[in-house]
């Protein structure tokens, strides 16, 4: 059975959705995203990967600069379609639109709802250090990732992740996912189960300062701040007071430091630097970057640089 729906998207997390769905055979009446932003160094004005998917596929695209004025929501009411789906889409919809589809809304989120509501769940559960994460498929409600869960779930998280990585196999699950969700919800099999809002935390965007290294963290923390921050907006520490500010590209877990204030560098060798954090741990700082540099080993750097046992790390900006 194949249903008539509006796909909304924006980002590369999106795309595998909608060419799942379009290769199921459903009837996808319009695909809506953000309008064409200007992005990477040049910000030159491109369209968004949904966008280009959507062009690959023949579809339709509507971009509208906000959702919730009238003429864009009820341009997508006026469809009648049977549902509509929600990958990454960047928007809050009004609630004349969540309602308007004959089996409602439904959201793909990238986190183990209620875990992580909010608009940057994958980085989140890195930058905490959790060991798991997952996609759920949730029903549209007018608050942010609150709709009652239909289908959900989990993989691990090990030290190799990273926010690129990450992404990448979370959006081959949500795919999977949305394909099940809709076979389930045409054959009335899915059972709605609702949120534990006790449990619910939240995911918001990115700032500036969430890429400052503190070494208070421990290692897993701080390991996972860099895998999630290092692209946007950046893993940063100052070598001491008044000293240069490093973008930190590597950072893992070792072994237990016992002695050192968090932020001290116990130790250089051919791998990097072993500075103390919290709770009595260490982390091996392995590739840096200096402002207007190259990455480069952090044992590396320091032989330019006099950087010693002993030396203080601080947060940077």
């Amino acid at each position: 059975m194949t249903l008539r729906i509006f796909f909304m998207g924006t980002g590369p997390f999106a795309v595998p959705g909608l060419e799942a769905l379009a290769l199921q055979g459903h009837q996808i009446a319009q695909v809506v995203c953000q309008p064409d932003r200007p992005r990477g160094r040049g910000q030159q004005v491109r369209p968004p990967a949904v966008k280009e998917a959507a062009q690959r596929l023949g579809l339709e695209v509507f971009q509208p600069e906000k959702i919730r004025e009238e003429a864009a929501w009820r341009r997508l009411a006026s469809l009648e379609a049977d549902l509509g789906v929600v990958v990454a889409y960047g928007q809050m919809l009004p609630g004349a639109l969540l309602d308007s589809p004959r089996l409602g809304c439904v959201n793909a989120h990238a986190s183990l709802l209620p875990k992580y509501r909010g608009a940057a769940p994958i980085a989140w559960a890195l930058a905490r250090g959790e060991s798991e994460t997952g996609v759920t498929i949730q029903r549209m409600v007018e608050r942010m990732d609150a709709g009652d869960m239909l289908l959900r779930e989990s993989t691990p998280l090990d030290e190799g992740d990273d926010l690129e990585s990450l992404t990448g196999r979370l959006a081959a699950m949500a795919a999977r996912l949305l394909v099940e969700a809709l076979r389930g919800l045409e054959a009335g099999s899915l059972k709605a189960v609702p949120q534990d809002e006790s449990l619910a935390t939240r995911a918001p965007i990115l700032r500036k300062e969430d890429g400052a290294a503190d070494f208070r963290l421990q290692a897993r923390e701080l390991s996972g701040r860099c895998r999630a921050f290092r692209r946007w907006p950046g893993f940063s520490c100052r070598v001491g007071e008044g000293g240069p500010v490093l973008k930190l590209h590597a950072v893992w877990p070792g072994p237990e430091s016992g002695a050192g204030e968090p932020g001290s560098l116990l130790e250089v060798s051919p791998r990097g630097w072993r500075v103390a954090c919290g709770g009595g741990g260490s982390v091996w700082v392995e590739e840096v970057q200096a402002a207007g540099g190259r990455v480069m080993g952090a044992a590396e750097y320091g032989r330019g640089h006099a950087v010693a046992p002993g030396t203080r790390f601080l947060p940077g900006v």
